[in-house]
């Protein structure tokens, strides 16, 4: 991810629609897949700038790694305890952890994304769970991806595969992020016509009308996809289980 894009997110994460929405599907998941019981230790892998680690903390005692120093800077000020450490090789014992997520990061340029879902399998509990999203569709391309360093956007099957070739057996994939399809396709159409000569980000701040009804939208969406699985989306969320 570019440097300044650390500074972003972290100006945005708190408000910004799509991390309110992906942050309440991943607890609202963990309510739903993991008992009160085996929610003691998580590990968020690759968090960014921590604040989904942050919220993760109301289930239990949290560990946060990111292989980028900027994020681990902001992470820290948000009281997270974070490492600098790639995903792909992780310093943990084997079997640590109840929980872990993987939110936004396999699909990166800096990720071998079968040595890193081996490590998160590694470091698991036997029976322990991964809460893994991805971004999806390869015609969703877009200025974002380059800002964020997107090495690829994947199939439904294609995740599926790669989370039993780990070991994982897979409770849950579904595509997340079908109400944002029109916006992405827009986007898209945008810059297939204007061709702007530099990537821009995707996270700005929106217009308070505009981000709380998008993020009205989502919640809305992330109550369907607990109970069912989406067809379509710009993204894939996995429940796996070691």
């Amino acid at each position: 991810m570019e440097n300044a894009e650390y500074q972003n997110i972290f100006q945005n994460e708190e408000t910004n629609f799509y991390y309110v929405a992906t942050h309440a599907l991943v607890l609202s998941l963990i309510r739903r897949y993991v008992p009160m019981k085996h929610r003691g230790l998580l590990l968020d892998a690759g968090a960014g700038t921590g604040m989904l680690a942050q919220k993760l903390s109301s289930w239990g005692r949290v560990e946060a790694v990111d292989i980028s120093k900027q994020a681990v800077f902001f992470a820290r000020k948000r009281g997270v305890v974070v490492r600098k450490a790639s995903i792909a090789r992780l310093p943990y014992r084997a079997n640590t952890f109840d929980v872990t997520t993987c939110i936004d990061v396999l699909y990166h340029r800096q990720v071998n994304d079968v040595r890193a879902l081996r490590e998160l399998y590694r470091v698991l509990r036997p029976g322990g769970i991964l809460i893994v999203r991805v971004a999806a569709l390869a015609w969703a391309r877009i200025g974002h991806d380059d800002v964020v360093h997107t090495r690829h956007r994947y199939q439904k099957k294609e995740l599926g595969e790669k989370l039993t070739g780990a070991g994982f057996t897979v409770d849950k994939l579904s595509s997340v992020g079908m109400a944002l399809l029109p916006f992405r396709l827009a986007r898209k159409l945008y810059e297939t016509v204007v061709r702007p000569t530099q990537a821009t980000s995707a996270v700005t701040p929106l217009p308070v009308l505009i981000n709380w009804l998008l993020t009205k939208i989502m919640l809305l969406e992330n109550w369907l996809l607990v109970r069912s699985n989406l067809p379509i989306g710009i993204g894939l969320v996995a429940i796996a289980r070691k």
